[in-house]
């Protein structure tokens, strides 16, 4: 049970990368509606880079390389094509789905 858990929500963190290929980030299912509110007041004027990929160009791929799992709430560690880049996203787990909370640039 633990590990289909896991897998869950690395999977989600990995749907952050097709949302930010071109996706409208309100069609997502995949994101706490206050991760929606930072994300309409964060690119109200105008972006320096993508919060949801914490960087300023998009990258080839992203892998979700490690998850931990602690009763209804995750956090999934991903890396990208980007030599050296990294970061986290946080996830709650919400009527038996893993939605995204926050989205960690330092690694």
């Amino acid at each position: 049970m633990g590990r289909r858990k896991t897998l869950q929500a690395a999977d989600v963190a990995r749907r952050v990368f097709l949302y930010s290929k071109g996706k409208s980030i309100r069609s997502s299912r995949n994101l706490r509606p206050e991760m929606v509110a930072f994300l309409d007041d964060f690119t109200q004027d105008g972006m320096g880079y993508d919060p949801l990929l914490c960087a300023q160009d998009k990258p080839a791929s992203i892998s979700a390389t490690a998850s931990r799992v602690t009763g209804g709430w995750a956090s999934v560690d991903v890396t990208t094509s980007f030599e050296g880049h990294g970061f986290s996203v946080e996830l709650i787990q919400n009527d038996g789905d893993w939605l995204i909370d926050k989205v960690n640039c330092a690694p």
